[in-house]
């Protein structure tokens, strides 16, 4: 998706008329066509502040991945691919989880990893903060615990989740809370992230998507608006990027991009009116 999807902006569906012939009010969408308009409104805005629509192509190095998912929520992304490189350079080729652990303590620590990387970025703005070199470390040895040192294994993972596995949910539920309280990562916007640059295949079940899908749904008053669990989230996400062109990787990233934009600033009106998708969805 290299520019916002293109779709028309008709007006939405009328109720039948009401009594004595007089017209009824607009019937409320539904939340597929509800979620369309917002993935559109979504990318038109990325777009009007030159942030990238395509995904991130999928990596084999999950070392990497752990890298880039803990770096990007408060690094600008220019900033972000040169923390990366730099790692890259002294990691081998599909670097799991466990290659980033020990390469760090091989370093001497985190602190000297990150001066070795001239990454000394820390997990939020303050000084006596964490570096992220820590949390990345701390991240990775979650995955290592948890028999998830490959994206293979996340990705595997996440498949077994999409497909109602009870045991994999709660292997899920499990991996996601110890990520989740590394320093700086509570908000498991770096969770989510991880699993898109492992390449998965399917939006991700995760609190991005169902307050992004919640909101959506209850500013445009969709039918059958209460806001839905993770897991259904992710399949009505997916379904209005269909209906505008967009693959689950694609809407995933829209929606992780916005989310992000959303949390570093107070939310500003789209330069461009929210459009509405072809009428009978």
């Amino acid at each position: 998706m290299d520019t916002a999807p293109a779709v028309a902006d008709p007006a939405p569906p009328a109720a039948p008329p009401g009594a004595g012939g007089t017209a009824a009010e607009p019937a409320p969408p539904s939340p597929v066509r509800a979620l369309a308009v917002a993935v559109v409104a979504a990318a038109r805005r990325l777009q009007a502040a030159g942030e990238p629509l395509e995904p991130p192509a999928p990596s084999s190095a999950a070392a990497l991945c752990v890298v880039e998912a803990v770096w990007a929520p408060r690094v600008d992304a220019g900033t972000t691919a040169r923390v990366v490189g730099r790692c890259r350079g002294v990691l081998p080729p599909d670097a799991g989880a466990g290659d980033l652990v020990a390469a760090v303590d091989a370093a001497g620590g985190p602190a000297a990893w990150a001066a070795a990387t001239a990454t000394r970025h820390r997990v939020l703005p303050s000084p006596e903060a964490p570096l992220k070199a820590e949390a990345a470390r701390a991240a990775a040895a979650v995955l290592v615990e948890h028999g998830l040192a490959s994206t293979a294994a996340l990705v595997g993972l996440l498949a077994a989740v999409r497909a109602d596995d009870e045991a994999a949910r709660g292997r899920w539920d499990a991996v996601r809370g110890a990520w989740c309280a590394v320093p700086g990562q509570a908000s498991g916007r770096s969770w989510h992230r991880l699993l898109v640059l492992a390449g998965a295949a399917h939006v991700v079940p995760d609190e991005d998507v169902r307050r992004a899908v919640g909101r959506a749904l209850r500013e445009r008053g969709a039918t059958g608006s209460r806001a839905p669990d993770p897991l259904a989230a992710a399949r009505l996400l997916e379904e209005a990027g269909e209906a505008v062109g967009a693959s689950p990787r694609e809407v995933d990233h829209l929606v992780w991009r916005d989310e992000l934009r959303r949390g570093r600033r107070p939310a500003a009106a789209s330069p461009v009116p929210p459009p509405q998708p072809p009428g009978g969805w």
